[in-house]
Formats: structure tokens, C-alpha cells, sequence
């Protein structure tokens, strides 16, 4: 997976998107997959445009955390990722709608997310 990623010609944006839903689909290790899901859609985002590393998607995701979820069983029943890429593009094109208007916000939510993230690193 990570040398088709390495490879692919897709576009960035609907590459980490292909790629976070594999990952999810093959679920590799016993603990921690939506993690490291979530890290390599960053990263593969980031790496095209910095600015990802900084952008809440994670947060927009569990604004929509029930619609995700049925959206990836959706498209395991169907044997096709198109659904879950659209959704992925559309909650990506939202975040940055919202940043554009509101940066701020954006950056709030990212120092909480960001504190939080530390609280749960830390053990408190």
C-alpha cells in the first residue's frame, strides 16, 4: 500500500483519501489503525501542501463522526471507495471553507485539539 501510494499518479488530495480508506479496510494492527489512518492522510497531505498539517480535518470528521461511519460500511458492503473518497473531499473542501472564513476558529480549534492531543500523550 505505502508503494502504491509512493507511486500513484493520483492527486494528492484523492490519493490520501484512497489511502485512509484501505488502511481502514485492511486494518493491520491489533491497536491503534484509526490512528495511524489518520496520521498518513495527514501526512500525505501535508507533504503536497503544508498547510494541511495545520488544517482541523480530523476535527470536521467528528463533527460528522455517524456519516463517516456509515459511509465506510456502505462501501465495504459495496466493494467500492467512491462514496468514502467523496465524502473524505467534501468534509476536506468544507475545512478549508471554514478556514478561509474564519481562520481564527481554525487555529482555536487546532491549540485545543493540539492540548488535548498532549492531555492524552501525557496521561491526563
Amino acid at each position: 500500500m505505502l508503494l502504491w501510494t509512493e507511486n500513484s499518479k493520483l492527486h494528492p488530495l484523492v490519493k490520501s483519501c484512497v489511502f485512509r480508506y484501505e488502511f481502514e479496510l485492511i486494518h493491520p494492527f491489533l491497536d491503534g489503525n484509526g490512528r495511524r489512518g489518520r496520521l498518513w492522510h495527514t501526512l500525505i497531505l501535508s507533504k503536497w501542501n503544508p498547510v494541511f498539517a495545520w488544517l482541523p480535518i480530523e476535527s470536521m470528521i467528528y463533527r460528522y463522526q455517524e456519516e463517516y461511519y456509515k459511509v465506510i460500511n456502505k462501501c465495504n458492503e459495496s466493494c467500492d471507495s467512491t462514496e468514502f473518497i467523496e465524502f473524505m473531499l467534501g468534509i476536506i473542501k468544507s475545512v478549508l471553507t471554514e478556514a478561509k472564513k474564519e481562520p481564527e476558529k481554525v487555529a482555536i480549534e487546532n491549540k485545543n485539539v493540539a492540548i488535548e492531543g498532549l492531555k492524552v500523550a501525557i496521561g491526563k
